[in-house]
């Protein structure tokens, strides 16, 4: 969950809040398909932080593939949004 700063609301506050927020976070979102969402963000004027990629990830004897970009909120978050792909065997590299 992310709140937005109120000072007359109740919140966890553990360190000063200072910009940008969002310091060492990074979260991760799951979508259907990441191409729409790349176009919006084009569309709206925000640019990539990281450019879309395939990466696979090693789980147990497969790898499992996800096709994902990052994208800086301007509270300074980190998003990635993750399509996700098929699985395949472990490469032998």
């Amino acid at each position: 969950m992310l709140e937005q700063v109120d000072s007359h609301a109740y919140q966890w506050l553990t360190a000063a809040l200072d910009k940008p927020f969002g310091r060492g976070i990074k979260l991760q979102i799951d979508v259907e398909a990441v191409a729409p969402v790349i176009r919006r963000l084009e569309e709206a004027g925000f640019a990539l932080y990281r450019a879309c990629q395939d990466t696979w990830y090693r789980a147990d004897k497969v790898e499992v593939g996800q096709r994902e970009f990052i994208v800086q909120a301007p509270d300074g978050y980190l998003v990635r949004l993750v399509e996700r792909l098929d699985e395949r065997p472990v490469s032998s590299i």
